[in-house]
């Protein structure tokens, strides 16, 4: 299995409206649909019709932390192997 592109990343923020100003006013994302998940955050979008930022509310964010990147997501052009198992 190779990876065709990468899909979305995700990053956690204590302050929601901070995050998307920055990353709006910055790189001109737009906000788009989002489902309707069970806790607050956005889905910013580029140009095309597919969300490229995931924005997660965490309050407080870890205190040990490295960033607050909280994962990458990547499509792939095959499928996976018979017998693969996602983690």
């Amino acid at each position: 299995m190779s990876v065709a592109a990468m899909n979305h990343f995700t990053v956690l923020s204590d302050d929601l409206e901070a995050t998307r100003r920055f990353y709006c006013d910055l790189f001109g994302f737009r906000v788009g649909w989002r489902p309707p998940f069970q806790f607050p955050g956005w889905w910013l979008y580029a140009d095309g019709d597919a969300p490229i930022l995931h924005v997660i509310h965490r309050d407080p964010l870890p205190k040990e932390r490295a960033g607050v990147l909280d994962h990458m997501a990547f499509d792939k052009d095959e499928p996976a192997p018979e017998g693969h198992v996602s983690a």
